[in-house]
Protein backbone atom coordinates (compact mmCIF):
# COMPACT_ATOMS: atom_id res chain seq x y z
CA UNK A 1 0.00 0.00 0.00
CA UNK A 2 1.02 3.41 -1.30
CA UNK A 3 0.84 6.08 1.72
CA UNK A 4 0.97 9.66 2.66
CA UNK A 5 1.97 9.02 6.24
CA UNK A 6 -0.10 9.50 9.12
CA UNK A 7 -2.25 6.36 9.13
CA UNK A 8 -3.17 4.11 11.62
CA UNK A 9 -2.90 0.39 9.96
CA UNK A 10 -4.08 -3.11 11.17
CA UNK A 11 -1.39 -5.22 12.19
CA UNK A 12 -0.31 -7.39 8.84
CA UNK A 13 -0.59 -4.52 6.36
CA UNK A 14 2.63 -3.31 5.81
CA UNK A 15 3.08 0.91 3.56
CA UNK A 16 5.78 2.45 2.43
CA UNK A 17 5.73 5.09 5.31
CA UNK A 18 7.46 5.04 8.76
CA UNK A 19 4.87 7.28 10.22
CA UNK A 20 1.86 5.06 10.09
CA UNK A 21 1.31 3.26 13.11
CA UNK A 22 -0.17 -0.61 13.65
CA UNK A 23 -1.27 0.55 17.54
CA UNK A 24 -4.74 -0.11 18.26
CA UNK A 25 -7.40 2.33 16.31
CA UNK A 26 -9.94 1.18 19.02
CA UNK A 27 -13.29 2.24 16.58
CA UNK A 28 -16.27 2.11 17.17
CA UNK A 29 -19.11 0.33 14.77
CA UNK A 30 -20.10 2.48 11.61
CA UNK A 31 -22.67 4.82 13.98
CA UNK A 32 -24.75 7.95 13.40
CA UNK A 33 -22.28 10.41 15.11
CA UNK A 34 -23.83 13.65 14.37
CA UNK A 35 -23.02 13.94 10.44
CA UNK A 36 -24.57 13.79 6.89
CA UNK A 37 -23.17 10.55 6.84
CA UNK A 38 -22.01 7.56 8.84
CA UNK A 39 -18.74 7.38 10.38
CA UNK A 40 -16.41 5.05 12.63
CA UNK A 41 -15.96 7.47 15.90
CA UNK A 42 -12.63 6.79 17.80
CA UNK A 43 -12.77 5.22 21.30
CA UNK A 44 -10.69 6.06 24.05
CA UNK A 45 -7.24 5.17 23.78
CA UNK A 46 -7.28 4.77 20.33
CA UNK A 47 -3.92 6.06 18.16
CA UNK A 48 -5.66 7.84 16.07
CA UNK A 49 -6.57 10.42 18.44
CA UNK A 50 -4.07 13.44 18.08
CA UNK A 51 -2.62 11.83 14.90
CA UNK A 52 -1.68 14.57 12.64
CA UNK A 53 0.50 17.25 13.71
CA UNK A 54 -0.99 20.77 12.84
CA UNK A 55 -0.33 22.02 9.87
CA UNK A 56 1.05 18.92 8.25
CA UNK A 57 -0.71 16.81 6.13
CA UNK A 58 -3.31 19.61 5.89
CA UNK A 59 -4.48 19.87 9.30
CA UNK A 60 -5.83 23.18 10.10
CA UNK A 61 -4.60 24.65 6.56
CA UNK A 62 -6.78 22.87 4.29
CA UNK A 63 -8.88 20.26 6.09
CA UNK A 64 -10.29 21.99 8.57
CA UNK A 65 -13.62 20.34 9.24
CA UNK A 66 -14.31 16.38 9.66
CA UNK A 67 -16.73 14.56 7.82
CA UNK A 68 -19.76 15.97 10.02
CA UNK A 69 -18.54 19.38 9.61
CA UNK A 70 -17.08 19.92 13.34
CA UNK A 71 -13.77 22.22 13.38
CA UNK A 72 -10.25 20.49 12.59
CA UNK A 73 -8.32 20.50 14.90
CA UNK A 74 -11.52 20.59 17.52
CA UNK A 75 -11.28 23.60 19.80
CA UNK A 76 -9.38 21.97 22.54
CA UNK A 77 -6.62 20.93 21.07
CA UNK A 78 -5.27 23.04 17.99
CA UNK A 79 -1.80 20.99 18.73
CA UNK A 80 -2.81 18.20 16.30
CA UNK A 81 -6.05 16.94 13.82
CA UNK A 82 -7.44 13.04 14.68
CA UNK A 83 -6.78 10.97 11.77
CA UNK A 84 -9.75 9.30 10.05
CA UNK A 85 -13.17 11.28 9.15
CA UNK A 86 -14.23 12.35 12.58
CA UNK A 87 -12.27 14.81 15.10
CA UNK A 88 -12.31 14.27 18.95
CA UNK A 89 -13.39 16.39 21.48
CA UNK A 90 -12.51 16.35 25.10
CA UNK A 91 -14.18 18.78 26.23
CA UNK A 92 -17.26 18.36 27.68
CA UNK A 93 -21.30 19.73 27.03
CA UNK A 94 -21.38 23.11 28.92
CA UNK A 95 -24.26 23.02 31.48
CA UNK A 96 -25.80 26.05 32.05
CA UNK A 97 -27.60 26.80 35.22
CA UNK A 98 -31.61 26.11 35.07
CA UNK A 99 -34.25 27.73 37.20
CA UNK A 100 -38.07 27.38 36.81
CA UNK A 101 -40.92 28.24 38.61
CA UNK A 102 -43.52 25.72 39.93
CA UNK A 103 -47.38 26.00 40.35
CA UNK A 104 -47.84 23.60 43.47
CA UNK A 105 -51.13 22.87 41.73
CA UNK A 106 -49.80 21.76 38.51
CA UNK A 107 -48.47 19.60 36.72
CA UNK A 108 -45.06 20.16 35.56
CA UNK A 109 -42.64 19.58 32.73
CA UNK A 110 -38.90 21.50 32.45
CA UNK A 111 -36.66 21.05 30.01
CA UNK A 112 -33.36 20.84 32.21
CA UNK A 113 -31.18 20.65 28.39
CA UNK A 114 -33.10 23.46 26.45
CA UNK A 115 -30.14 25.98 27.17
CA UNK A 116 -27.23 23.17 27.18
CA UNK A 117 -24.90 23.33 24.30
CA UNK A 118 -22.00 20.76 23.32
CA UNK A 119 -18.60 21.03 22.91
CA UNK A 120 -19.17 22.74 19.47
CA UNK A 121 -22.06 25.37 20.35
CA UNK A 122 -24.88 22.64 19.03
CA UNK A 123 -27.99 22.73 21.14
CA UNK A 124 -28.37 19.30 23.00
Amino acid sequence: MTSGGGNVVGTGCHTNSVDDTTSPANLGTLADNDGSTQSHFPGAGSAAINRTPFRTRGCGSTVTVDQRGVGRPKPDDDSACDAGSVEVSTNYPIANDDSFNVDINSVNAFDVFGNDVDPEGAPL
